[in-house]
């Protein structure tokens, strides 16, 4: 928590990559940014617990950790980010705050082990790709059906997640318009007037 007389306040990217002996983290409390890939390959990690004096988190931090079994976000987080969890391969229980919006493409592909997921009804939306491989079959979610529908899913890369049992706080299972699921934005062409002259 102290280097030099100082709070330990970062992480930087790539910090401890391929340190494949590493097999516990004790986060400090005056923890507030890791950069992208900084455990990345760390291939004995077992389980990580993020602080909740993080306010930043970067890309793929713990991409490749294939020890990895779980993991804890810190609580305000609103963002899985991209690529965080990327074929970490024995992943199997995942703790995820009620404030998380997102989930970044990539958070969670590759993560065969990964079979249930609670998600919190602050969920906004799903990117391409974030379940891509993954072997997630069961979905417990805190919001009612018309949230589930709600959600921003893109299609591509998803279809684990897509044809996930998906039970509300009460044991329901809900079903959904699929139809609504995409990451499809509309495009809105911008109205340009003839040239008169030059």
């Amino acid at each position: 928590s102290i280097i030099d007389g100082y709070a330990v306040t970062g992480i930087d990217e790539e910090a401890f990559q391929n340190l494949t002996t590493i097999k516990t983290i004790s986060f400090p409390s005056s923890l507030k940014s890791i950069g992208s890939y900084a455990f990345v390959g760390c291939t004995s990690l077992k389980t990580v617990t993020l602080p909740d004096s993080l306010t930043e988190l970067g890309a793929y931090v713990f991409q490749g950790c294939t020890a990895l079994q779980s993991a804890e976000l810190n609580a305000g987080c609103k963002s899985v980010s991209e690529g965080l969890f990327q074929d970490c391969t024995s992943l199997s229980s995942v703790i995820l705050p009620d404030t998380v919006q997102y989930i970044r493409s990539n958070a969670f592909s590759g993560c065969t082990s990964l079979r249930t997921l609670s998600l919190p009804k602050s969920l906004l939306i799903v990117y391409a790709n974030a379940f891509l491989n993954s072997g997630i079959n069961t979905i417990q979610y805190a919001g009612t059906n018309t949230n589930w529908e709600d959600i921003i899913i893109g299609a591509t890369g998803n279809t684990a997640f897509l044809n996930a049992t998906v039970t509300g706080k009460y044991g329901k299972t809900f079903s959904a318009n699929k139809s609504k699921w995409n990451m499809t934005q509309p495009v809105k062409i911008p109205t340009v007037s003839k040239v008169k002259s030059f």
